[in-house]
């Protein structure tokens, strides 16, 4: 409505105005040396507005000729450019399809002239490990590593793949390029974690285990796994080669972990080494309180049954307590084993089959059965080890 009463005003001011400016249309007087110009001042402000229009539109088209120039003279460059999120897309979708050649030949064609080249290697490299080209993948992560703020996915790729392919001393080697700490990035501790536990470096995990559980990479009964692993780890060490670096290895130990069946049970198969009698003696005390399956497996590797009436004892009366057992009963079957009492040994043999079948226990019963001329039995138990 507004506007329609601003252009009823302009036609009105216009019909108002003409008259007065048709009566006196002015004179202007333009002189130059001998030539003169005479015109009405409406007619000059006409050819005025004409010629700065026409200036205007001249300016207009010189920029626009001259942008087309330069535009021209960066073809190319767009052409490939455009080329290489081509070839970045096929690649992608190649990933996706798993088709490791076609990935990486994409990913490789599109990364010179693309927008973000560290991706375009990192995923050729990718399907190189997946081809088992690791010439071509360690080219391809070197050349990763010289992009902008991309070196360090680069190195943990490389050493996620050579720990992938059993290399775990290169693999190691790289791992010390990156910083550790309690501000690593969780899937860098898992990596790191992984790392270690191949090399065995008890120490480090140890060291580890709490920045673990604070990021979260690992939950509670995860974390008392990996920390029984360790402490197993460290019994086991070539670092305790003495009784006295052993016991005080041992003493150095919290006592909630020595306290813990499976660790004391590795403690006397590592002290039996050294003095034999106070394994014994510390593996039956145990033996009282537990009957673990760690602590059952100590027993039947470090002790006889024959010439030991305690142990026997102690054995058979906890059998007869606990008789659906599997551990206890293979600790008394190996026992039995072990002085060639085979006859005696099978019941409990067949007892562990019964309750927890494994492919080594069911290779054993088959041999007990073939020593004792039962051959058609032991054919069933050796068919029964193969389905397993």
């Amino acid at each position: 409505m507004i506007r329609v009463f601003a252009y009823l005003i302009l036609i009105l001011a216009g019909m108002i105005l003409a008259p007065y400016i048709i009566q006196n249309k002015g004179y202007v007087l333009v002189a130059i040396g001998d030539y003169t110009i005479e015109s009405s001042v409406i007619a000059l402000l006409i050819v005025a507005i004409l010629f700065f229009s026409a200036l205007q539109l001249t300016e207009w088209l010189i920029v626009a000729i001259i942008n087309t120039l330069l535009s021209s003279r960066y073809l190319p460059e767009r052409w490939r450019k455009k080329a290489a999120r081509k070839h970045t897309l096929s690649g992608a979708l190649a990933l996706a399809e798993e088709d490791w050649a076609q990935a990486e030949a994409s990913m490789i064609k599109g990364a010179d002239k693309g927008e973000l080249p560290a991706l375009n290697y990192l995923a050729a490299a990718r399907a190189a490990q997946q081809q088992g080209n690791h010439a071509n993948r360690d080219r391809y992560l070197a050349q990763a590593q010289q992009q902008p703020n991309a070196r360090q996915a680069a190195l943990v790729a490389q050493v996620r793949y050579q720990l992938q392919q059993g290399e775990v001393a290169q693999a190691r080697n790289i791992l010390n390029q990156l910083s550790i700490s309690a501000k690593s990035k969780p899937s860098l501790l898992a990596l790191a974690k992984e790392v270690y536990l191949c090399q065995k470096d008890w120490p480090l995990l140890r060291l580890l285990l709490p920045v673990l559980k604070k990021k979260h990479v690992i939950d509670e009964e995860q974390a008392r796994q990996l920390l029984t692993q360790v402490d197993l780890g460290e019994l086991q060490t070539e670092h305790n080669h003495s009784l006295d670096e052993l016991r005080k290895h041992w003493h150095w130990m919290p006592r909630a972990e020595r306290n813990k069946p499976a660790i004391k049970a590795e403690y006397c198969k590592q002290l039996a080494r050294f003095d034999a009698k106070e394994a014994h003696q510390l593996l039956v005390k145990q033996l009282k309180q537990v009957q673990d399956a760690a602590t059952l497996d100590a027993v039947a590797e470090l002790m006889t049954w024959q010439d030991n009436p305690k142990l026997q004892n102690l054995l058979l009366s906890l059998h007869n307590q606990h008789p659906e057992s599997a551990p206890l009963n293979e600790c008394i079957g190996r026992l039995l084993l072990k002085e060639r009492l085979y006859k005696q040994a099978k019941p409990y043999w067949q007892t562990c089959c019964n309750i927890a079948p494994t492919k080594a226990r069911w290779l054993t019963l088959a041999e007990i059965q073939e020593n004792q001329g039962e051959q058609y039995a032991a054919i069933a138990s050796f068919k029964k080890a193969a389905h397993l």
